[in-house]
């Protein structure tokens, strides 16, 4: 059984605008799925970002 994580339509969109930001760098689909992980983490709050 897996777990279904419902998110919030402004995450949904920043996660598009990620993914969208990253396909027009260029960037390799790994890089995409890395990217998308690491947004998943720190979405989940086991991640710090330092700005």
């Amino acid at each position: 059984m897996s777990k279904v994580i419902k998110i919030s339509d402004s995450t949904e969109l920043k996660l598009k605008e990620l993914m969208k930001s990253l396909e027009e760098t260029g960037c390799s689909s790994e890089e995409q799925i890395k990217a998308r992980k690491i947004f998943k983490l720190y979405l989940d709050g086991k991640a710090e970002i330092d700005e």
